[in-house]
């Protein structure tokens, strides 16, 4: 059994993943965007229009030089904030309900 106390989180840490939110949200907006673009070009229903995780997890790599472990975090940040629904290996943006645009 461990009797030591749980590690509080880095701060500094913490700050950085909130700090690339707006960042990140557009990145998956722009994804999105794409994935909606393609289902009109195929004439297929947009409300299924989803980004795959993985896609999304290795562009924010690439554009802010980071490891998948953060880039994870990034993800399930934006998830608990409400920004993004998350199901299986995709994501979804949370739409406003009254104005049925992206939140």
């Amino acid at each position: 059994m461990n009797d030591r106390p749980a590690k509080p989180p880095n701060l500094n840490h913490v700050d950085w993943i909130e700090k690339k939110h707006d960042e990140a949200m557009e990145m998956f907006l722009e994804i999105y965007s794409a994935m909606r673009a393609n289902l009109i070009a195929k004439n297929r229903p947009v409300d299924n229009a989803a980004v795959r995780r993985k896609d999304w997890r290795e562009y924010m790599q690439w554009q802010f030089h980071i490891g998948w472990e953060i880039a994870e975090q990034i993800e399930q940040s934006l998830s608990r904030a409400g920004k993004i629904k998350l199901f299986g290996g995709y994501a979804v943006p949370v739409m406003d309900q009254e104005e049925g645009n992206e939140a």
